[in-house]
């Protein structure tokens, strides 16, 4: 199932899961999936289809159990084992992702750093020790790390996401503003902030002029 199973359909499920956490504290037993789409802004028709991946249904009368539904799609999303991480690229960005996670209780564990900054290697930042970049392949395959997030500078974010494929990393979560050219076997994921700034900014500004 994970095989066929499409990004935006398991970035949905995560949305939905912490809608549902949102909807737990709140103490709301059911909820009807128009509700939810309502929410997370797409229609009742593709949460129900979102759902069916799961092999969840709902109560006519009632709509679905939240504890029950956010239980399923945790365990459909996140396995039985949490997802261990690494970051390469310790500066402002890299501090503040690893502050980010620290202590959120989100399925991956960012276990190390990596930079080459002799003032940082060596020293625990944000409660995780920084390595030497060189020493990238051994930690991670001694720690058994699945996933390594790039927060480098462009030029070198290439070299830095092949050593990551060497050291058996399977998803990368990239920040650097480059396009990484791998193996099809290697799941990407691009987040440029920049980018991302400069297209809000774009609309913002023909909304101004409209």
């Amino acid at each position: 199932m994970m095989n066929v199973i499409s990004d935006k359909v398991v970035s949905r499920l995560s949305q939905y899961r912490r809608l549902l956490s949102q909807l737990n504290q709140q103490e709301i037993k059911h909820v009807f999936s128009h509700r939810m789409a309502e929410e997370m802004g797409v229609t009742a028709t593709q949460v129900r289809r979102d759902l069916m991946v799961l092999g969840f249904s709902g109560s006519p009368t009632k709509g679905y159990h939240v504890e029950d539904l956010r239980v399923k799609i945790t365990q459909f999303l996140d396995g039985h084992e949490r997802q261990l991480a690494c970051i390469c690229g310790i500066g402002n960005l890299g501090r503040a992702v690893m502050g980010y996670f620290s202590g959120r209780g989100v399925s991956v564990d960012v276990c190390a750093a990596f930079d080459v900054d002799p003032a940082k290697v060596g020293r625990a930042i944000v409660g995780r020790r920084c390595y030497h970049i060189d020493e990238l392949e051994s930690v991670c395959k001694e720690l058994k790390l699945s996933v390594g997030i790039i927060s480098t500078p462009a030029d070198t974010a290439q070299s830095v996401a092949e050593k990551m494929i060497q050291a058996d990393i399977k998803g990368i979560l990239n920040f650097a503003p480059v396009v990484l050219k791998l193996p099809s076997d290697i799941y990407v994921q691009n987040m440029d902030v920049s980018l991302a700034l400069e297209t809000v900014a774009f609309f913002a500004s023909q909304k101004r002029q409209s």
